[in-house]
């Protein structure tokens, strides 16, 4: 498992129980805190923190990780989980209020009907959930679509209210 060192555990923790054959990777990125590396030893992990130089496989297949220094580790898969940034410079822009903790810093903070604290403004899929799911965004979508015509169709209704 190659994670940023404030992942390792969760990641970890998601992992096992897929498999107990688990090493933790940094590639030379940060330092693991004590709790974290605590944690990791108590579900038998261990962690390697030296760069990665290459990674060596056979017919498209892993066979090891090499480092820059110590000995390789011999593995048949790799699981990387990389930063992830969320793209939300036009939400920004236009106002929405960002989540600064969590899983993913930075996501839009939406509300059950996937609204922005920026009344109009929708947001949806990987820009508003830690959930990074092809279902999750289509479902959110659909959500923010039902509630966007709600909110014009009541709107609509207003105006012409309003000429009576």
């Amino acid at each position: 498992m190659l994670a940023a060192p404030s992942e390792m555990f969760t990641c970890a923790g998601l992992l096992s129980s897929w498999t107990r054959d688990l090493a933790a990777l940094t590639n030379g990125v940060g330092d693991i805190d004590v709790e974290t590396a605590r944690g990791l030893a108590a579900l038998g992990i261990s962690v390697r923190t030296e760069p990665i130089v290459r990674l060596d496989g056979e017919d498209g297949r892993l066979r090891r990780v090499d480092f820059a220094s110590g000995e390789p580790l011999e593995r048949s898969v790799l699981f990387h989980r990389p930063r992830q940034e969320p793209r939300t410079g036009l939400a920004t822009q236009v106002g929405c209020d960002l989540i600064g903790e969590g899983m993913i810093p930075g996501l839009i903070r939406v509300d059950a009907m996937q609204q922005t604290t920026v009344p109009g403004v929708f947001a949806v899929g990987d820009v508003a959930t830690p959930v990074q799911s092809i279902a999750v965004a289509v479902s959110s979508g659909s959500v923010a679509a039902a509630m966007t015509n709600h909110q014009l169709v009541h709107d609509a209704l207003t105006v012409c209210a309003a000429r009576e």
